[in-house]
């Protein structure tokens, strides 16, 4: 069944957009080219399903199977209805039988090695390894638009087994938690690649930052950052491993070489003022979180950071404006809710305290004893006595060899 050409340009469109979400690596423009090259082998593929990434086959030796004898004019249909019912072995039988009558027919090349999963014995001779790299990782992106994850996986591991690439890494990196495997990903990339591509090192980068080398780590980012010609993503990188180092005025200037690379971005103030704010100094700190909240007054981490460190400062009127504007934001985040009900009570607001902390007490996966006892002790202030001993013996349930918790909770039961 033929799908309309509306329909056909539809997909293209979604597996474009697909390519534009490739935002945090160096290769961005590369990645939306390598899409538009993955674009060109779908040319044939309007009068298949758009859903192709739902096919997954496995490698094998699939080529010995029997295929009920159909005719050549109903072979190609035949083809396609094995692989989306997910027959590889026959569908690989008659990929194979369409392209020995075709050998030109490009389709039934990708089909063929799709259904062989991806077996580089079976790579079509017409198409170079690096296109069908490209047209690969076109897939994974699609599937990921879909949040398909086995798909995205399938797809990526095969285009970085046929040319391996920070974009196909990337993914895998984000799928794979085992550090020794990431260290391998990014290892085998580096091998596959000259050093005076940037993409080495940037793999040597990250490679170091599993390790927690930050010293390499630094290195490998400024050495990609002088020859990139998209320096942004390693300015940030090598920004945070000099801040890693301790290194806070080199972390900065490279924070800051960032921004005028992407002066609309809000991620190197913000690593700016989180540096000021570990070293105490919340007035910059404030300066740096003000000029992200320009660029983006919707920011949560803007509103979060610039927040907290107003109540540093003990302005506790802007601090409630940031925070309010965060937790509307993200309400479910509790630490905001925290930091709110502490200003809200600094500011002898009682109730709203009370209830605020209240609210980010119940948003803990796991409670924090020490905010149960602040609960306790504010509504022991209250003179709820029954309230405080519930705060107090919840709390006492998490650190039940708190002498402090144990004492308070004895002393009030004494009262009762």
């Amino acid at each position: 069944m033929q799908i309309s050409r509306f329909a056909w340009s539809f997909f293209l469109v979604l597996l474009l957009l697909a390519g534009l979400l490739v935002v945090n690596f160096p290769q961005v423009s590369r990645a939306v080219s390598d899409n538009l090259s993955a674009l060109a082998f779908l040319r044939e593929w309007g009068r298949t399903s758009p859903h192709l990434s739902q096919t997954i086959c496995p490698q094998g030796d699939q080529l010995e199977v029997s295929v009920p004898e159909v005719s050549q004019k109903s072979l190609i249909l035949e083809a396609r209805r094995a692989y989306f019912a997910g027959d590889c072995e026959l569908a690989l039988a008659y990929w194979s039988q369409v392209l020995e009558a075709d050998p030109q027919n490009e389709t039934a090349a990708i089909m063929r090695f799709l259904s062989s999963g991806l077996n580089r014995e079976m790579l079509p001779e017409q198409i170079s390894t690096s296109d069908m790299a490209l047209f690969l990782r076109g897939l994974g992106l699609s599937s990921e638009q879909e949040q398909q994850t086995a798909q995205v996986e399938h797809w990526f591991a095969g285009a970085f087994a046929i040319e391996p690439s920070s974009v196909a890494a990337d993914r895998l990196i984000g799928i794979q938690k085992d550090e020794s495997e990431q260290t391998a990903i990014w290892g085998q990339l580096a091998g596959a690649l000259s050093d005076d591509d940037p993409d080495y090192w940037w793999a040597v980068g990250q490679s170091a930052e599993i390790s927690q080398d930050w010293n390499h780590a630094a290195e490998a980012y400024d050495i990609g950052s002088k020859i990139s010609s998209e320096p942004y993503d390693f300015l940030i990188s090598h920004g945070k491993a000099l801040a890693n180092l301790s290194a806070w005025e080199d972390a900065i200037d490279s924070f800051q070489q960032a921004s005028a690379v992407k002066p609309l971005s809000i991620e190197p103030y913000l690593e700016i003022g989180n540096i000021y704010r570990r070293q105490q100094d919340f007035d910059d700190a404030a300066a740096a979180y003000e000029q992200a909240l320009v660029l983006a007054p919707d920011s949560f981490p803007a509103n979060y950071f610039a927040g907290l460190t107003y109540f540093r400062l003990e302005d506790d009127q802007r601090a409630q404006q940031l925070l309010r504007h965060a937790l509307e934001l993200k309400p479910e985040h509790a630490d905001t809710a925290h930091i709110l009900a502490q200003s809200l009570n600094r500011v002898g607001e009682a109730q709203p305290a009370r209830e605020m902390l209240e609210y980010a007490v119940g948003l803990q996966k796991e409670k924090s004893w020490n905010w149960l006892k602040t609960l306790g002790d504010w509504r022991y202030t209250d003179g709820n006595i029954d309230g405080a001993l519930s705060a107090y013996e919840e709390a006492l349930e998490i650190q039940p060899s708190n002498r402090e918790l144990q004492n308070r909770l004895n002393e009030l039961k004494g009262t009762r």
